[in-house]
């Protein structure tokens, strides 16, 4: 049970760092490169459909993190035994509890985007869903928090690659199996 809950830990967390990613390469699409200028060569269906994009991949990014963090705070308390042995155990952890409130943030704020586009129909609500959707791209809280937590997760991912802090102690295993 602990090796499905950890691959799927390790395939949420990847699924939640690469759409994080590629929603920042549809989001700043839109603007002209070095600026926060919206390109004027655009049409309005082409800015509803980055905007639209950029929400789809919101779900999936809020999804796979409410996973990951499902599941690392279970394969955590489920394995606090083994935190002294294996100290990157702890310090997903404390990643995961840092990370929670961040993308709490992001999650409301990307709810806040979607829900713009389950009463439109077409480019008629550009209007409202484009401040939003700019709002969420050049607020500086939002771009702080957004690049803190890939940052913190891209650390999360290494931790998780090479387990660092684990020491061997045959007579530590011998207890732990009790």
């Amino acid at each position: 049970m602990r090796k499905l809950l950890t691959a799927l830990y390790c395939s949420s967390l990847c699924i939640w760092l690469g759409t994080s990613v590629a929603r920042m390469v549809v989001g700043y699409d839109v603007f002209v490169p070095g600026t926060v200028t919206l390109k004027s060569w655009y049409t309005p269906d082409r800015m509803y459909h980055a905007e639209w994009l950029y929400a789809q991949l919101g779900g999936w990014t809020g999804w796979s993190f409410g996973i990951m963090a499902v599941v690392g705070l279970t394969l955590s308390a489920t394995n606090f035994r083994r935190w002294k042995q294996h100290g990157w155990l702890l310090m997903t952890l404390i990643f995961i509890v840092l990370l929670l409130p961040a993308q709490t943030f992001q999650i409301l704020a990307d709810a806040r985007l979607w829900d713009l586009f389950k009463d439109s129909a077409g480019t008629a609500n550009l209007a409202n869903i484009t401040p939003v959707f700019l709002e969420r791209l050049t607020g500086v809280e939002h771009s702080m928090v957004s690049g803190l937590s890939i940052l913190m997760g891209l650390t999360l991912a290494i931790t998780l690659a090479t387990q660092p802090l684990t020491s061997y102690n045959p007579s530590a295993e011998h207890i732990e199996s009790r």
